[in-house]
């Protein structure tokens, strides 16, 4: 549930961030209603929002600080010195609020690349079955099919229940039948289904857009808005995170105990009793 205050009782969890993993990870930790979950997001709470909902007012959202961290990198040295803007959700959903709703998953050698890192156990097939479990595939009507040349599509390997809704457009132009029929005339078709991670070749994507009313599925509206009510799960908007509370354990090392936090102006300083979740 929304709320104003903290609970100066503690939480078993803090989440800091409000965004796409964020809300992911309080959704699940909440269905034990045992554990208690305090989410803190630094901004605002817009699910209604029609910039928001809207796929095709995305590019408001952009430089906007009422949506918009908007992040700059640093001066690009080849790009004659040029910031390039690097745009990241300030709202409840985060950055799959704002973004452009485009469900396109890396190659399968990329995830794969993790583990060769040293990372034991992050590699496409452990983690392919996570992809799938987070949306829902919705066919495409059969005008949209052939206008759209989605016969690549695979639906053995598509979401088949996940609170993420995907679509295609339902209005389309000459591009997007164009796209994959020009790449198989360079000699470059389409190999297979892209959502299999191994893939070339041109293709149309799947939109994060829910079938039903044409509105952006995103963390906020998929994994909040069905459990706001939830006793255990408290979501405190506008409040900054400035400080991580650390306190040294008898073994020398550090672990996270609370976060101190401002909101509506005012200095707050709220305890885990269990764990602190920096999100991104």
């Amino acid at each position: 549930m929304a709320g104003n205050t903290a609970d100066d009782g503690g939480f078993d969890f803090i989440i800091v961030g409000g965004g796409t993993s964020g809300l992911v990870l309080a959704n699940r930790l909440t269905e034990d209603p045992h554990n208690s979950v305090l989410v803190l997001e630094a901004g605002t709470d817009r699910l209604k929002d029609p910039k928001i909902t809207t796929p095709g007012l995305l590019t408001q959202l952009y430089n906007d600080p009422q949506y918009d961290w908007s992040f700059d990198t640093v001066p690009q040295v080849n790009l004659y010195g040029k910031r390039v803007s690097h745009s990241r959700g300030r709202v409840v959903g985060g950055s799959s609020a704002i973004n452009a709703l485009a469900l396109i998953y890396p190659p399968r050698s990329s995830i794969d690349a993790w583990e060769l890192l040293g990372n034991q156990g992050w590699n496409w097939d452990i983690l392919a079955p996570y992809y799938r479990k987070f949306y829902t595939f919705n066919p495409p009507s059969k005008e949209t099919a052939e206008a759209l040349n989605t016969g690549y599509i695979d639906i053995s390997i598509q979401g088949k229940s996940g609170p993420i809704q995907t679509s295609f457009p339902e209005f389309h132009g000459p591009l997007g039948k164009a796209w994959p029929e020009t790449f198989k005339n360079l000699k470059f078709p389409l190999t297979s289904d892209p959502l299999s991670g191994e893939s070339s070749g041109g293709f149309s994507y799947l939109s994060t857009i829910s079938p039903g009313n044409w509105e952006r599925s995103h963390a906020g509206s998929a994994y909040y808005t069905h459990v706001a009510e939830r006793s255990n799960l408290h979501l405190l908007t506008e409040s900054l995170v400035e400080r991580i509370l650390l306190e040294k354990q008898s073994s020398g090392a550090l672990a996270a105990k609370g976060v101190s936090f401002v909101h509506n102006g005012v200095q707050q300083v709220q305890t885990a009793k269990k764990e602190v979740s920096v999100t991104l």
